[in-house]
């Protein structure tokens, strides 16, 4: 693989971890499991904006669109974390976090 496709694909990685497309992220010491962000640790604004503009510049907009849906969910329009608390009835779960664990339907927190 070269350096091209390796960043393609850990953009893919993240943006299906991050907008739940995957259940579960597994690591391994293959290039196939890259991630443009860290999977276990929370979501870095700049991060989630880096990748929205890498999907921006290959125009995958149906990607930049969800990515931009999450961006809305977790960011205040400085950039700032949101930190509510979910108010579904009924919350999923799609990743345990100990600390900062989300419902998978608003992706609010579950607990503060």
């Amino acid at each position: 693989m070269n350096k091209k496709q390796l960043v393609h694909i850990a953009m893919l990685n993240s943006y299906n971890s991050i907008t739940g497309k995957v259940d579960e992220v597994f690591i391994s010491e293959t290039p196939i499991s890259m991630f443009a962000h860290v999977p276990n640790e929370e979501l870095n604004e700049k991060n989630l904006a880096a990748i929205i503009k890498y999907f921006e510049s290959l125009e995958m907009y149906e990607e930049c669109n969800e990515l931009k849906k999450e961006y809305d969910l977790r960011f205040d329009s400085l950039g700032r974390p949101k930190d509510r608390i979910c108010e579904c009835d009924y919350p999923t779960i799609l990743k345990y976090h100990w600390e900062q664990t989300r419902c998978g339907i608003c992706k609010n927190l579950l607990v503060r």
